[in-house]
């Protein structure tokens, strides 16, 4: 996805900053117009007053309109999509190399399911092999139908949470802990969004309430405030927490959706994941990198994050205070490099490796050597063949 098609809040403040200079060329040209206007109505009485009226109030018709025109980009959705493999002879996922979402959403999966036996059954009762496949009563089943694809999704929007909190921490590194424009959401603040995503309330709870996890001698890393992550032989954990600005709200609107809402901008995130094949892996990338003799034993499926920004129009007239907001757009550009699955193989080179694997193959040799160069139609009597 391009950039200049993920960068929403700066292009809407660059809109902002154009809308500002039109009005003050509006109000130049309404002001030479009024002195015009007056010098030539001053000649017939009175009635130049009703005329600037109506001269003034088409001058803000115009402006209105063009500001609707510019502007009306302050509701935008952004799809991003990914993949994941899947291999139904184990009901397990398998970790596609260097491809960020792939890899943490089989840790995020693998330690849900080894810490929380409820989700462990979810996985095994209903596995992604059943879709697409015929029941006894002849009907396929979809993905809202089978316990094991809410488990995607919540490992999904685990992703998510943790790709946004990782941003934020970074974005706003160099800012001073104290400051009053922003605000810490621990797992307590934003209880109703954690405890209704299972993979993300397993892995967060705290490590007080799980002593066992930690080996003999580390106890006290329990109390550490400075603990992101551990992964451990008896379970994982990471912390959740969101640095964001003082006036955000989190809230849970729905199965794998959430708001995040601020003064100046009201954003939705939507993970969705339908059962779709993603048919993003060729057959020999499958041989060849994920080492599999039978390309067609393993699936890739596809999932979906909607992100939908509304900002606010009162907001829009605020000249100060965005540096608290512009980590959105450098967030969406991380969003499409870690999880955006559709530039994945040109992103990792495999048009040229896969150039080269076919060069290389023992077949492509045996073929050169049993069609050795042709004569050229200099020398030939006769066109080459078909």
């Amino acid at each position: 996805m391009n950039r200049r098609h993920i960068a929403l809040l700066e292009h809407l403040l660059a809109a902002r900053s154009r809308f500002a200079e039109m009005l003050a060329l509006a109000v130049l040209l309404a002001f030479s117009t009024s002195l015009a206007a007056s010098a030539v109505f001053s000649l017939f009485g009175d009635a130049h007053l009703a005329a600037l009226l109506i001269a003034f109030l088409l001058i803000f018709a115009c402006l209105v309109i063009v500001g609707c025109l510019m502007f009306r980009g302050r509701v935008q959705t952004r799809k991003f999509e990914g993949f994941f493999v899947y291999d139904p002879r184990h009901n397990s996922l398998s970790s596609v190399p260097l491809y960020e979402f792939s890899d943490e959403l089989t840790t995020l999966v693998l330690w849900g399911c080894r810490q929380d036996k409820d989700l462990l059954e979810s996985w095994r009762r209903a596995p992604l092999k059943l879709l697409k496949t015929p029941g006894e009563d002849g009907r396929t089943k979809n993905a809202s139908e089978l316990s094991s694809a809410s488990v995607i999704q919540d490992g999904t929007e685990c992703f998510l949470l943790s790709a946004l909190s990782e941003h934020l921490r970074a974005y706003f590194e160099n800012e001073k802990h104290d400051d009053p424009h922003l605000r810490k959401m621990t797992r307590e603040d934003a209880a109703p969004l954690v405890l209704e995503n299972r993979i993300l309330e397993v892995i967060s709870r705290p490590l007080t309430d799980r002593p066992s996890m930690l080996p003999e001698g580390l106890e006290g890393l329990a109390q550490a405030e400075g603990v992101l992550e551990w992964v451990g032989e008896h379970g994982f954990f990471r912390r959740f927490e969101l640095l964001l600005p003082a006036d955000t709200t989190l809230e849970r609107v729905g199965r794998g959706q959430f708001n995040l809402r601020t003064r100046r901008m009201y954003v939705t995130f939507a993970v969705s994941f339908s059962g779709d094949f993603a048919n993003v892996l060729p057959a020999d990338f499958v041989r060849h990198v994920l080492g599999e003799k039978d390309p067609f034993v393993v699936s890739d499926y596809e999932v979906v994050i909607n992100v939908t920004a509304r900002f606010r129009y009162a907001a829009l007239l605020t000249p100060t205070g965005w540096k608290y907001y512009q980590w959105f757009d450098s967030f969406l550009e991380q969003l499409e490099n870690s999880f955006g699955g559709v530039g994945y193989l040109g992103s990792i080179g495999w048009p040229t490796a896969c150039t080269i694997l076919n060069v290389l193959r023992p077949e492509h040799k045996e073929q050169k050597a049993e069609n050795p160069t042709k004569p050229s139609s200099a020398t030939s009597d006769s066109a080459p063949s078909a």
